[in-house]
């Protein structure tokens, strides 16, 4: 949402500095946090527009801003500020920098129990960062100019070119795009132009999928509109339809949705699937499981079956279609929530990945001995680790067949024995979640 920056209360200034605290805090993802503060304080639909502008905005550009607090604070470490200091200081130079608020302004309409930080905001709102990074290697410069994380910037510039990794992480520090559906268990054909009529929204038919539409302006109105509160209009990355569409779910199918909750996905398959066929969703967390019943039954979908459990010990053996839309480190979401960049290491993504291996390779062991069977195999992730790696393992260790997914979107990173087969969607280029899509069978 496009905001006078000049005039954001000093309401929500102080909301976003005690959020942008809490998440140093804590191990949530900002989003989480953002989630529960506007319950919390009961903001409207366009202060919470705001206040997740203003944290969201100082949290994709984290390291950058960090670096020249650190820089201006001379012999002082930022780590010895106090959270609620940090967050202030954080606050103030993306205002300066990036909304373009004046000093003045920043001076008279910051909490005044932040007071004390002015002097380091002057400086840091008059720091020359491109001279102070001249002498740093490409990657680090790429890192503190685009704000990404070292180890990001290095996997990106290692898969695409110069321009398309620069082009992304440009892309990931801007606003998300969003993308709404109608939900056909709900809505009939006949009642798709009224409604539509009555979205205040600017939206745009897309060109690949029936019924998704592209929103340009307006979403913070749809989400508070009684369309979206009945379900019958659902919020749905692009992204995350192709998944669906990549396993091409249709009547009289059995299929396991096997990573299932929210249930988005899910509630698509249903609506392939019409009253014909099984759908089985499952997950391994009981809260989210109770969610996706929840979301599942609000949506029109509740005829499907619920299971709590894990994936990697697959509970269903008679299933045509499975999709496993693995856990993974998120890093195609960041433009929704920057989060993932910062805590994103080595350790984690080991983590992510030994998950990822064990549920697809005891899916795959699972159903060897029945010829036909298709997996889906997607990933909201940006890195090859989680995507053409875990599917060039699988067919080393499996007889198990490659589909070639016609689905016209990028191929897979180069260098990989599946690069040709599988697909990735990017923000860069296709305004969508960065995702990862493959497709295996077992051979007859």
């Amino acid at each position: 949402m496009r905001m006078n920056a000049n005039r954001v209360i000093s309401r929500i200034r102080k909301l976003a500095i005690s959020v942008l605290s809490r998440y140093e805090r804590i191990s949530s993802s900002a989003r989480a946090i953002l989630r529960e503060t506007a319950k919390e304080t009961s903001l409207s639909g366009e202060d919470t527009a705001s206040l997740n502008m203003l944290v969201l905005g100082v949290i994709k550009r984290l390291n950058t801003i960090d670096f020249i607090i650190a820089r201006v604070l001379k012999n002082r470490s930022p780590a010895s500020l106090s959270f609620t200091r940090k967050a202030a200081l954080r606050l103030a130079i993306f205002e300066g920098r990036w909304l373009g608020v004046p000093f003045s302004t920043i001076q008279e309409e910051h909490p005044r129990t932040e007071r004390p930080v002015m002097p380091p905001i002057r400086k840091a709102l008059e720091f020359n960062l491109e001279e102070s990074i001249a002498g740093f290697e490409r990657v680090g410069q790429l890192s503190i100019m685009l704000s990404h994380p070292t180890f990001m910037v290095e996997t990106l510039l290692e898969n695409m070119s110069d321009d398309q990794a620069i082009q992304l992480m440009k892309v990931n520090n801007s606003a998300s795009e969003h993308y709404i559906r109608l939900n056909r268990l709900l809505v009939s054909d006949e009642e798709e132009s009224d409604l539509l009529n009555d979205i205040d929204a600017e939206l745009i038919l897309d060109e690949d999928y029936e019924g998704l539409y592209h929103v340009t302006e307006g979403i913070d109105t749809i989400i508070e509109s009684e369309p979206f509160e009945s379900g019958r209009v659902l919020i749905h990355d692009k992204a995350s339809v192709a998944a669906v569409d990549a396993l091409s779910p249709s009547e009289n199918d059995i299929i396991w949705d096997a990573c299932a909750a929210p249930g988005m996905k899910t509630q698509l398959i249903a609506e392939n699937l019409g009253s014909s066929g099984r759908l089985v969703a499952s997950d391994v967390y009981r809260n989210r499981v109770r969610l996706g019943i929840r979301r599942c039954k609000k949506m029109g979908c509740d005829f499907s079956e619920w299971l709590l459990a894990d994936a990697s010990y697959p509970p269903i053996r008679n299933s045509d279609k499975i999709l496993i839309d693995a856990p993974c480190t998120s890093t195609g979401i960041l433009q929704r929530d920057p989060s993932y960049k910062w805590r994103l290491n080595k350790q984690y993504l080991s983590a992510m990945m030994t998950v990822q291996h064990k549920i697809l390779d005891s899916v795959v062991t699972a159903f060897q001995e029945t010829p036909g069977v298709e997996i889906v195999y997607a990933t909201c992730s940006l890195l090859p680790h989680e995507g053409e790696s875990q599917i060039d393992s699988i067919l080393d260790s499996h007889d198990i067949e490659l589909v070639d997914l016609d689905l016209n979107y990028s191929t897979g990173y180069d260098g990989f024995k599946c690069s040709s087969s599988v697909r990735r969607l990017f923000p860069h280029t296709d305004k969508t979640n960065a995702f990862f899509i493959s497709k295996l069978r077992i051979p007859q």
